[in-house]
């Protein structure tokens, strides 16, 4: 009786830490592409966009540091 209950306490356990898991990184990926719209709506984003479209580059994602001011930015290239 006793080891049924702990295997059933150790399943549980286990079970919340999967689902603990597995909605962090949801949150995660959330905020990611959360902060990809933000970035591509914004007015140097669309340019930036705008300016790969076409070209050998597939995707672009960036963010203007607001100690410096300065803009950076990544892009992807695509592979044949």
């Amino acid at each position: 009786m006793k080891n049924k209950k702990t295997r059933r306490i150790i399943l549980l356990i286990f079970a919340l830490l999967l689902v603990l898991f597995i909605g962090y990184k949801a949150i995660k990926q959330y905020e990611k592409e959360k902060a990809y719209e933000e970035w591509s709506e914004s007015d140097i984003g669309s340019a930036i966009l705008y300016a790969i479209e076409g070209s050998a580059y597939r995707t672009a994602g960036g963010d203007i540091s607001p100690a410096s001011g300065l803009l950076w930015y990544d892009l992807e290239g695509r592979t044949a």
